[in-house]
């Protein structure tokens, strides 16, 4: 089985492509961006996010407590860009979720470029 196909087929179910945008005294424009992908499982299949993580070679697994699952995640901008996001343009999500990826590259590769650092970038990555 190819473990690239298994991995995006996987991510279709069980993974999220976020972008968190909250109010901020600290960032120029008074909003925080940050992305993120994660991976969920119950505790007793934490293989599968392992798998993730020697994958990507980033990222980390923690508990989450809203649920009581474990969660493989990725929120280094640069992580995202170089590791996480060609994966999923050489092996695309099959169902709506691939439009969410899109979005959320568009983003990554915006702040990637410090685009998120201008009125007029901040502007369009809100628009997104």
């Amino acid at each position: 089985m190819d473990v690239n196909s298994y991995l995006s087929g996987y991510v279709d179910g069980e993974g999220c492509f976020c972008i968190s945008i909250n109010k901020s005294n600290r960032h120029k424009f008074g909003w925080e961006i940050r992305p993120s992908f994660s991976v969920s499982q119950n505790n007793n299949r934490a293989e599968v996010l392992r798998m993730f993580q020697r994958h990507f070679n980033c990222g980390s697994i923690r508990p989450d407590r809203s649920d009581k699952t474990l969660k493989f995640e990725v929120r280094s901008i640069a992580d995202l860009v170089n590791r996480v996001i060609p994966h999923f343009e050489k092996f695309p999500l099959l169902s709506s979720k691939q439009r969410d990826f899109q979005k959320f590259s568009d983003i990554c590769n915006k702040m990637q470029n410090k685009q998120h650092l201008t009125k007029e970038g901040m502007q369009e990555i809100l628009k997104v």
